[in-house]
């Protein structure tokens, strides 16, 4: 039994965090699920994750998802 952790079929999910220090509580995307080997959260076998914050990712998204141009990417 495993732990915390992707598990299989989450590959592609988003990793979010609902940010609510502005006046318009929202969602950012802070990373996607790449997989896992193993059962969910195996402590033998890390889960990886791709982190959405790098201006290359970014730009992969928009591209291979068709949607063109992405909202800047704030911290």
């Amino acid at each position: 039994m495993g732990g915390v952790g992707s598990c299989p079929g989450d590959s592609g999910g988003s990793i979010v965090q609902f940010v609510t220090e502005s006046s318009d509580p929202h969602y950012v995307q802070l990373g996607i699920v790449q997989g896992g080997i193993g059962s969910c959260g195996s402590r033998e076998f890390p889960d990886i994750y791709v982190r959405t914050d790098n201006e290359k990712v970014i730009h992969f998204i928009a591209e291979t998802s068709g949607l063109g141009k992405c909202q800047e990417y704030s911290t």
